[in-house]
């Protein structure tokens, strides 16, 4: 059960390092491979995985997050929707 928080805290040491495309990586694992069965255990690093993994998607611009959401981030503004590109 640590090693599954450790992944978890792996991915937010990458994200602190700017290395986005390896941290979002990391975070996506353990959603991907884990299903809700009850056991809230397992459950608690996996719901961190996925609140780490959804930041990144949101807040980055890499091309992994692009492919996995399949559209870019975009933001409103008064005038309308804009694509947001490059860092911010």
């Amino acid at each position: 059960m640590e090693t599954l928080f450790e992944e978890v805290d792996l991915s937010i040491y990458l994200l602190a390092m700017g290395r986005d495309s390896e941290a979002l990586e990391v975070a996506a694992f353990l959603p991907a491979q884990i299903a809700f069965s009850g056991n809230y255990n397992i459950w608690a690093p996996t719901g961190n995985a996925i609140t780490v993994g959804a930041y990144l998607l949101r807040e980055t611009t890499s091309p992994l997050a692009l492919n996995l959401t399949g559209c870019p981030r975009r933001s409103w503004d008064p005038e309308g929707w804009t694509t947001l590109t490059g860092p911010h």
